[in-house]
């Protein structure tokens, strides 16, 4: 069973961040993020975004299974305007990417979704 966790509740555990970062082989992207990237005219921007360091103070959620962190999402530093959210998978996939403006610290949480609340 896969249990959800965020960093504003409790039940997330940072210790299982750092390992995730550091054992996450290289990066590629699903079919779903390059289709994003190109609908976007951004498919330039894909060497940018594989470079991007995975920093577990960047971490906010994570899905956690029997053998440790599936997947995480992170939000990024990207550019003066932007920050880019990254979900990623153990195997290195990047499952689904999206923009935030810098300034956007939206409070759209749904509690419900978490384990851990």
């Amino acid at each position: 069973m896969v249990k959800r966790f965020h960093k504003q509740y409790d039940g997330f555990d940072w210790s299982k961040v750092p390992d995730f970062c550091r054992e996450v082989p290289a990066r590629y992207f699903s079919s779903h993020s390059i289709q994003r990237l190109r609908e976007r005219g951004e498919s330039h921007l894909q060497g940018k975004i594989l470079s991007i360091q995975l920093n577990p103070e960047d971490c906010f959620e994570y899905y956690l299974d029997d053998y440790g962190v599936k997947k995480a999402v992170f939000r990024c530093h990207f550019d003066t305007k932007r920050d880019i959210v990254l979900v990623v998978a153990r195997e290195g996939l990047i499952c689904s990417m999206w923009w935030n403006n810098r300034n956007d610290h939206h409070k759209t949480l749904n509690r419900r979704l978490y384990n851990g609340r």
